[in-house]
């Protein structure tokens, strides 16, 4: 049987599927071909962008990783510097309070270094015996 120019989906809304197999490219199942194209269209567009949203986020991750790594040795030698400022500040505090423990601990008591007291001496305006 020869090959017909028509289309065969139009035999089969008719349903005259006849001679199904020998329209050339055509299948029995010409009617899904459209539907399932539009439906897997539909789910590649949709996988798609979901693939290619997760992709902009992990560039632009990507990019402000880059960004910040580059900015670290920097902060990393001003933190170092602060620490290094402030620990010595505290230490040069420190060993002048240890210093002046120490001086405190080792110099002499005044209270014993010094000789007795003076007695009090009697003034010319008192009455002696009275």
């Amino acid at each position: 049987m020869p090959l017909v120019g028509r289309c065969p989906l139009s035999d089969i809304r008719r349903g005259t599927i006849g001679q199904w197999k020998y329209y050339a490219g055509y299948g029995l199942l010409a009617w899904v071909e459209g539907p399932l194209i539009a439906v897997l269209l539909l789910v590649g567009l949709l996988i798609g962008s979901g693939v290619g949203s997760a992709y902009t986020r992990a560039r632009r991750g990507w990019a402000d990783y880059q960004t910040v790594k580059k900015t670290v040795p920097t902060a990393r030698k001003t933190a170092w510097l602060l620490i290094r400022g402030v620990t010595t500040k505290v230490g040069v505090v420190a060993l002048l309070l240890i210093g002046a423990v120490a001086y405190a601990a080792v110099a002499p008591d005044d209270d014993e270094s010094a000789g007795p007291a003076p007695s009090p001496s009697a003034t010319s305006s008192e009455r002696p015996g009275r």
